[in-house]
């Protein structure tokens, strides 16, 4: 019956209905359930990272303990992903250098970073247990865990677990779009413990086209363009680059160029880089 009078609405009621998400169940039952859990846990005295933390989870943790390397394996999603090491080569990336990767994820850009540098120079880390488990039942699959990589689970974003350790490059991909303001700025700012003086520090993230200040999209998502990133690594004391221009195609979000909402927005990626001087 719902399926039948929704067929009877007019298109265009349809668009307004669906608002910015492409969704009327994202709209009306997804988004404001993710703000309610979110105020729940400041309540309880947890902040952002900690509920992010814990949906992740419970999306990851639905695949099975030991079945994550085959399902990953199935996934679109892993079949990209090289773009983001060529954008790291264009940056002078060498086999032999070091390289910190800030919130892997589900190891879509590690395991190709893993695959080209030498044994032992990959280190990453995700606040997501469930996510670092599948990843690494991944690279046992494919055969990356040979090379050593070291991943971290961690419910902060001081670098203080790293213990001084410094990296030649430090990568982020995607994941500063899901923090908050002062997060980010406290990002660039802590980033710089892991740093020495020619290291490079790159984060590509995503926009809204033809936006030129913070989007909050949702519970969960920011979307900032690249001035805001540079301000905010300049704000820290580091050097910043709008380097977009030394993208290469593929690389980031998988959602760029899609038209979300009624207003036909659009994501666009961006790269910014930092330095120490």
């Amino acid at each position: 019956m719902f399926h039948y009078l929704w067929n009877l609405v007019p298109e265009s009621t349809k668009i307004f209905l669906r608002g910015d998400y492409n969704s009327c169940s994202a709209r009306f039952i997804d988004r404001p359930r993710d703000w309610l859990a979110l105020q729940t846990q400041r309540l309880l005295g947890k902040n952002f990272l900690n509920w992010y933390a814990r949906r992740l989870d419970q999306a990851a943790n639905q695949v099975s303990k030991g079945e994550g390397g085959k399902h990953l394996k199935a996934h679109e999603m892993m079949k990209t992903g090289r773009e983001d090491l060529e954008v790291a080569k264009r940056f002078g990336l060498k086999p032999e250098h070091s390289l910190f990767e800030f919130g892997t994820g589900f190891g879509r850009s590690a395991q190709h970073f893993i695959g080209y540098l030498k044994k032992k120079q990959y280190c990453g880390n995700d606040i997501s247990k469930g996510r670092v488990r599948q990843m690494t039942e991944y690279f046992e699959l494919i055969g990356l865990s040979n090379k050593e990589p070291e991943i971290l689970v961690t419910t902060d974003n001081t670098f203080d677990w790293l213990n001084d350790r410094k990296f030649d490059y430090v990568w982020t991909m995607a994941v500063l779009s899901h923090m908050p303001d002062e997060d980010v700025v406290a990002f660039f700012k802590n980033a710089q413990k892991i740093m020495h003086e020619n290291s490079t520090l790159l984060a590509l993230d995503t926009h809204i086209e033809g936006y030129n200040d913070v989007f909050r999209y949702n519970a969960k998502d920011w979307f900032r363009p690249p001035e805001w990133y540079c301000d905010a690594i300049e704000s820290v004391g580091l050097v910043a680059q709008n380097a977009t221009d030394k993208m290469v195609a593929g690389a980031g979000s998988q959602n760029v160029g899609h038209p979300i909402g009624s207003k036909g927005m659009k994501f666009s990626s961006h790269l910014v880089a930092a330095t120490l001087k």
